[in-house]
C-alpha cells in the first residue's frame, strides 16, 4: 500500500470474470473483464467480452442519458481489421426508422446520449479460437437505460431504479 495515495481506489486487479448467465444478455462462458464504476467516483464503465458463440446480447431497443462507445474488433493478431464474424446493431432517432447496421470488420460505434439502439445480435462467429472482442464503454457513474418514450430509469435487467441505482418497488 502506498503511503501517499490509496491505490485500491485507482487500481483494480482481478477484473477477469465469467459473468453469471444472462448478465447483459451474455451467452454462457464468454470470458469477460468488467469495470462497473467500482470506486463510485468516476464517470466511466467498461465491459469487455470475448464472443465465441452467436447470440442476442440485447433484444429490445432502448436509450441512455449519457454517451456510449461500442467496440467490435477481431482477435487475430496478424489481421486486427478482420472481425471474424457478423454482428447486427439497430440505431436511430425514432423507433419507426431504426437503421440496421451490419458489422463485419473491426468497428467503433458512437452512441450519442438519447439515441435509440439495439437489438444487438452476434449473428455469426467464424472461428471460436479467434473470438470477436466486444467492448461497451459508458461515460456515466451509474449504468441505466430507458425504454423508447419513457423517462423511467431501468437497471441492466430492466427493473425500475432511481438515479443512484436503487431498485424502486
Amino acid at each position: 500500500m502506498s503511503k501517499n495515495i490509496d491505490l485500491d481506489k485507482y487500481v483494480f486487479k482481478s477484473a477477469v470474470v465469467t459473468p453469471p448467465d444472462n448478465l447483459f444478455g451474455t451467452a454462457p462462458n464468454n470470458p469477460s473483464i468488467l469495470y462497473i464504476n467500482q470506486n463510485k467516483e468516476s464517470n466511466f464503465n467498461i465491459a469487455s467480452w470475448l464472443i465465441t458463440d452467436p447470440f442476442t446480447m440485447e433484444a429490445e431497443t432502448f436509450y441512455h442519458d449519457y454517451d456510449q462507445f461500442l467496440f467490435f474488433c477481431g482477435s487475430d493478431p496478424l489481421n486486427r481489421g478482420e472481425l471474424g464474424g457478423v454482428v447486427e446493431l439497430y440505431m436511430g432517432h425514432e423507433m419507426e426508422s431504426l437503421e440496421k447496421i451490419i458489422i463485419d470488420e473491426s468497428t467503433i460505434i458512437y452512441v450519442k446520449a438519447k439515441m435509440l439502439h439495439c437489438p444487438l445480435r452476434f449473428v455469426e462467429i467464424y472461428n471460436k479460437e479467434k473470438p470477436i472482442i466486444f467492448q461497451d464503454i459508458t461515460l456515466c457513474g451509474q449504468y441505466s437505460k430507458f425504454k423508447p418514450g419513457s423517462k423511467q430509469r431501468l437497471n441492466v435487467d430492466g427493473k425500475p431504479i432511481d438515479e443512484v441505482g436503487n431498485l424502486i418497488n
